[in-house]
């Protein structure tokens, strides 16, 4: 079982344009008799600002998120500790630089925290040509991590009576460096075509 409830506030004033987001998640699964189950409860809050200048579209922001669960562990699947309070928080900002020749430069930067590793920057940076009759080309380089989760430093999993899974708490994120290239546009009145490499 489990419901969520979303409620959104937004502001225009000017070339400013102001947007405050709030969420809540529950979910709740039950298990057979020896079995497992888990409740989480997740609350989350965003606060966005857009401006519009001359040549330029800013974006800016801060977030946090608290997720709370419990699992019930079973005797061959267990989470010590069972039940954690996890917040991550992060803050970012974006500029779309207008350019000569049809061209926009959007430079971006997070810096998203979570409870295992901290702080990490994670940068973006796109070119975009907006070409004749309407297609668009785009080159982007950014940099993406998965953090860690309870289930990589928590988790000892049995397979009769023997451990033959377990968490690690010097468990590293995983880090990807991304590039890719793409072309959108409507080369035929009746068709059109979206590609990307990466």
């Amino acid at each position: 079982e489990g419901g969520n409830l979303l409620a959104r506030w937004q502001h225009r004033s000017g070339r400013a344009q102001w947007q405050v987001q709030g969420y809540y998640d529950y979910t709740e699964r039950d298990g057979p008799p020896g079995g497992g189950a888990q409740a989480l409860r997740s609350y989350d809050l965003e606060l966005q600002e857009s401006l519009d200048l001359t040549g330029n579209r800013i974006v800016w922001g801060a977030g946090s998120r608290l997720n709370r669960y419990h699992i019930t562990n079973t005797d061959s699947l267990i989470f010590d500790p069972d039940s954690r309070t996890l917040t991550m928080g992060n803050l970012f900002a974006q500029d779309t630089i207008t350019l000569p020749w049809r061209f926009d430069l959007t430079l971006g930067l997070k810096l998203e925290q979570d409870p295992y590793s901290g702080w990490t920057p994670l940068p973006d940076v796109r070119l975009a040509w907006h070409a004749p009759a309407g297609a668009l080309l785009w080159a982007s380089a950014a940099r993406a991590i998965r953090s860690p989760t309870p289930f990589d430093e928590d988790v000892q999993e049995k397979l009769g009576g023997s451990v033959f899974l377990t968490g690690n708490s010097s468990f590293k994120p995983e880090q990807v460096e991304a590039y890719e290239v793409g072309y959108r546009g409507q080369p035929l009145q009746s068709v059109s075509l979206s590609a990307s490499l990466f």
